[in-house]
């Protein structure tokens, strides 16, 4: 995803104006095709897709006739309720997964940081800030984290 940040800040407005964006994709279909595919791969989402079928199938006899104009993560485009439902499913599930992965990456490198910074003050380098201060709330144990429903968790700069 370097690519994209890389490219432009204004992915959409580069890419309308013909700039660097125009030969590049769209990010989303990208990010779809690499993470929100093989989180969709994993065998634990197969007893959840059944229900996503249900439950769409139920928001579809709801408010069924409704016309429906959308685009899928991975580019496809939607036409029923019953498909946007389980789209939506789809991409709430790839974001909080996702979401975790990252921040086990952010863990592994603050666990990184704050320990070397550790054994730099064992050795006398007093010049080195305490890096638990900065990166603590990331070494955090799994419980406290799964407790935040929004990112970044309010109260925490």
């Amino acid at each position: 995803m370097s690519e994209f940040a890389e490219a432009t800040r204004y992915y959409n407005i580069d890419l309308f104006v013909g700039g660097k964006s125009k030969g590049m994709g769209d990010p989303i279909t990208t990010w779809h095709a690499k993470v929100g595919a093989a989180i969709l791969a994993l065998p634990e989402i197969g007893a959840k897709r059944q229900r996503w079928q249900a439950q769409s199938q139920q928001v579809a006899g709801l408010i069924s006739p409704a016309v429906v104009f959308a685009t899928a993560a991975d580019g496809t485009s939607l036409s029923t309720v019953a498909h946007l439902s389980i789209s939506e499913s789809e991409a709430g599930e790839i974001n909080k997964r996702a979401q975790w992965k990252i921040l086990a990456i952010v863990r592994y490198f603050s666990l990184l940081i704050a320990d070397s910074a550790d054994a730099a003050h064992a050795a006398s380098h007093s010049f080195i800030p305490n890096m638990r201060e900065h990166f603590g709330f990331f070494c955090g144990d799994d419980t406290i984290l799964h407790r935040y429903t929004t990112w970044p968790p309010r109260g925490i700069p």
